[in-house]
């Protein structure tokens, strides 16, 4: 690419796909694995409480990043207005905490993978699992995009329908059965 020539970005994932990919996203793992240890420690209020106003905290922080990007959209992450707004040094230590963020984020994943298949098969190695996680999410991070869409569509919509039963017909139980 020379100097003279422009980046143009081209949208390979469909409205169905990214809106799914959104909600997947806002429900996280978290959800299935600290739901219970929350509501143990604080009562259902106490973890509502919690919950809400972490919500209401993100819900702030989202809307001042709308306001950002709808005032001056500039092309980049978020980092981009960290360096335009305030100074480039902190531009740069956004961008390498946000990359250690999700490079921690996904070994935490990984982690909560085999735990959940250990529960099932509680003789297996860990560590097999988690590597077999990794070539997983790798593998389809190689693909095209719209191969990575599709796939996280259908991830995102089992997710959405396992915490839809977790909600109306599950229970939280925890597993002592002493009573």
């Amino acid at each position: 690419m020379t100097a003279s020539e422009t980046r143009e970005l081209e949208r390979g994932i469909g409205t169905r796909q990214l809106a799914m990919i959104a909600i997947g996203g806002a429900i996280g793992t978290g959800l299935f694995f600290a739901s219970g240890g929350a509501i143990a420690q604080a009562g259902p209020g106490g973890a509502m409480l919690a919950y809400a106003t972490m919500g209401l905290a993100v819900y702030c922080m989202m809307q001042s990043l709308g306001e950002m990007a709808t005032q001056l959209p500039i092309p980049g992450s978020f980092e981009a207005y960290a360096e335009r707004f305030i100074d480039p040094s902190l531009g740069f230590a956004v961008g390498w905490n946000y990359w250690f963020s999700w490079a921690i984020t996904l070994a935490a994943e990984l982690v909560a993978g085999s735990l959940i298949v250990k529960f099932w098969f509680p003789h297996s190695n860990s560590a097999l699992w988690a590597m077999s996680f990794f070539v997983v999410l790798m593998a389809l991070n190689l693909l095209s995009v719209k191969v990575y869409a599709e796939a996280e569509y259908w991830l995102c919509r089992h997710q959405g329908r396992d915490r839809d039963h977790l909600f109306s017909g599950g229970r939280l139980d925890d597993h002592r059965h002493d009573r």
